[in-house]
């Protein structure tokens, strides 16, 4: 089996088991293994040498992080390949480890650009989503997933107003302080 038709089968079992990470497994067969290994390479081909030569390359031009995520991929790709028979042994493949995620926070410019953009924007919620999303430190699949009735502007625990969260990046729900402009954003709309 060639790479090519393996990264087809992956991804369409990635697409059927509702996988979040099919998008960006997408992008990273398409513009970095496929191109990198070769399409037409028989997976009974792939070797550690080759896969560290690759990381090897790659670790110069790109993070730790990316090339974590993307040996990551070809990993659980020829651990899927192993399962159903086309390898019989998996390359052993180590990843780098990934550095600590940094806190960064926006600076005055940086926050007025969206918000002038969403005075200006056709959209009546826009503005508060963004106010919202800013004050709250939320993604913004989380502020879209927002549930209103899990919004409470009067909770306790040392915080006047929280939010519960379902729609997280790690599933968990978990709960937000909610400070004065993201009340008043979410009042605004006569939502809470």
């Amino acid at each position: 089996m060639t790479l090519d038709a393996l990264a087809k089968r992956y991804l369409t079992y990635k697409k059927n088991t509702s996988k979040k990470s099919v998008k960006d497994d997408r992008r990273i067969l398409t513009n970095r293994l496929l191109p990198d290994f070769g399409q037409a390479l028989q997976v009974l081909q792939l070797t550690e040498a080759r896969i560290v030569r690759f990381e090897e390359r790659r670790i110069g031009e790109v993070s730790a992080y990316t090339v974590s995520n993307e040996l990551g991929t070809l990993r659980h790709l020829l651990r899927l390949a192993r399962k159903w028979g086309f390898l019989d042994r998996v390359p052993d493949i180590a990843l780098p480890k990934k550095p600590k995620g940094q806190t960064r926070f926006l600076n005055e410019e940086e926050i007025d650009r969206p918000l002038q953009a969403c005075v200006v924007s056709q959209s009546p919620y826009l503005l508060a989503m963004v106010v919202l999303a800013m004050n709250a430190g939320m993604r913004k699949g989380e502020a879209l997933g927002l549930i209103w009735e899990r919004t409470d502007p009067k909770s306790g625990l040392g915080f006047r107003s929280k939010a519960t969260l379902y729609e997280t990046k790690s599933g968990t729900p978990r709960s937000v302080p909610l400070n004065a402009a993201a009340v008043t954003a979410l009042t605004a709309l006569d939502l809470i």
